[in-house]
């Protein structure tokens, strides 16, 4: 049997070897704990700042009305009835703080006859499933001196005049995008180019060149230009109050024009008149044009989003020529204008808001366009067919199409959290034709549509086909839903 003195001096003996090891331990494995990243943030739940992985999620039922008031009650392929998801993004972005250099990779979920022809809606044989599709892909360098943040941006990314719906003044993009897309001041809100933004107290200045074509478009398809644009806004603060202004510009292919991209039949910008003696060319003015847009914001996060803005735009003409016949006169293309104005008016307190929107503008189906029909007034537009007088200058009568649309829309929404939204909306667009006429259909007793021309041949021939004028609108119901994540 052990003595005591044994035992206790075998538990000391133990003890000394034990702390011994211990402060071994730690003096040769300090060097292996990790150090704390230099790109951590307070507050962060991790020390991998940096990488964030999100989404938007954005089911959605449209309903269009269908009745006898407009004559006609059939759908037309693909005009968003039904369930679907219009507003479905997946969102990848990594930042590196200490060099400054963010990278950007965002999917969005789109239809297949959003970039392709081939489908039933347009004639084609896909039956438009839904696909994945690249919104965002870019990276982005920040220098920061002492009185200007700057950021370059490469890649594909968001045109200007989305910024409203980035910057919160617009904050329902998920039932609606935000009025200077929907008009169309871009083709398409995301493009391809290169960017500059600086910033400095309430001032932001952003300068860019896309390809004009817009995201999920065939580059070069109409022209090999390069799109010019620039935004200044200045957005100061006031307590708990955020005003907004901003002047958005664009140069539709402002460089890169060259060579016979208006060679006749060669693109779209000169038809192709199937004549073997002539081959026309139109000058590459033409291409050209610029769309300006005003918009003031005023915002309060917890009570009011207002807006208000207008747009204007300019398509240039061009010379015609005959490069087989020079003999024959110059046609000169005249230039075309169009304009729109819109407002918001969103208000609401904690979880339950009220929006109401109103647009008009030039064009037709709620895309502003500059007028490009040239009519004679006023006898075209009287219906008569008697030339014009000799004594009246031709110059003097010619006018552009009184093309217009009214397109108005309430939302009503609630908020579960600042990051889970419900909302049901009704919108109605009113159309006029090219007189200013409201636009119509003209229905026979069979239930088949029929031309204006027709409709009023009854009257002139005193002969009744039974074709009846309708009123025409497009009224449209949306539930919808947006989750953030």
């Amino acid at each position: 049997m052990l003595k005591a003195e044994d035992t206790i001096c075998n538990h000391f003996s133990f003890l000394k070897g034990s702390l011994l090891y211990f402060f071994i331990s730690i003096t040769f494995s300090y060097p292996i704990f990790s150090e704390k990243l230099i790109t951590q943030k307070p507050n962060e739940p991790d020390d991998f700042y940096g990488l964030r992985i999100g989404g938007v999620l954005s089911p959605s039922f449209g309903y269009r009305t269908r009745d006898k008031s407009s004559g006609l009650s059939d759908t037309n392929s693909n005009d968003q009835t039904g369930f679907s998801l219009p507003w479905t993004l997946l969102t990848i972005n990594k930042e590196w703080e200490d060099k400054g250099w963010e990278a950007e990779l965002w999917f969005e979920l789109i239809r297949a006859n959003s970039f392709t022809n081939d489908t039933r809606s347009t004639g084609g044989t896909r039956a438009d499933p839904y696909t994945i599709g690249i919104r965002r892909g870019n990276i982005q360098k920040k220098i920061q001196t002492n009185l200007f943040l700057h950021k370059f941006i490469f890649g594909m990314q968001e045109n200007p005049n989305t910024f409203t719906q980035w910057n919160g003044s617009w904050d329902w993009r998920y039932i609606d995008r935000s009025p200077m897309e929907s008009l169309g001041f871009f083709a398409a809100p995301s493009d391809l180019g290169f960017s500059y933004l600086v910033e400095s107290g309430i001032f932001q200045l952003h300068l860019g060149f896309a390809n004009g074509e817009g995201y999920r478009s065939v580059q070069n398809q109409e022209s090999s230009g390069i799109d010019g644009y620039g935004r200044f806004s200045i957005q100061p603060t006031f307590d708990e109050w955020k005003l907004g202004l901003h002047l958005i510009g664009r140069s539709k292919n402002w460089v890169g024009l060259v060579g016979n991209e208006c060679m006749e039949g060669k693109s779209n910008c000169l038809a192709d008149d199937n004549n073997i003696l002539t081959r026309k060319e139109r000058d590459l003015r033409s291409r050209k044009g610029e769309t300006v847009g005003l918009e003031a914001t005023l915002d309060h996060i917890q009570y009011l989003h207002l807006g208000l803005g207008a747009m204007l735009r300019r398509d240039y003409g061009g010379e015609i020529r005959d490069r087989l016949r020079q003999d024959l006169p110059v046609q000169y293309g005249r230039d075309q204008f169009g304009k729109a104005a819109y407002t918001w008016l969103g208000f609401g307190f904690e979880d339950i808001w009220m929006v109401f929107r109103a647009e008009a503008g030039t064009g037709n189906s709620g895309v502003m366009n500059a007028n490009f029909q040239v009519k004679d007034e006023p006898f075209t537009r009287l219906g008569l067919n008697e030339p014009i007088p000799s004594e009246v200058d031709p110059a003097v009568v010619l006018y552009s199409s009184k093309a217009y649309f009214v397109r108005r829309s309430v939302l009503l929404e609630y908020r579960f959290d600042s990051n889970m939204r419900i909302g049901l909306s009704y919108s109605r667009l009113v159309n006029h034709n090219e007189k200013g006429e409201r636009e119509r259909s003209f229905i026979d007793p069979v239930g088949d549509e029929r031309t204006q021309r027709e409709y009023e041949l009854q009257f002139i021939n005193q002969v009744n086909r039974g074709i009846l004028s309708y009123a025409k609108s497009e009224d449209r119901l949306f539930l919808r839903a947006s989750f953030i994540f």
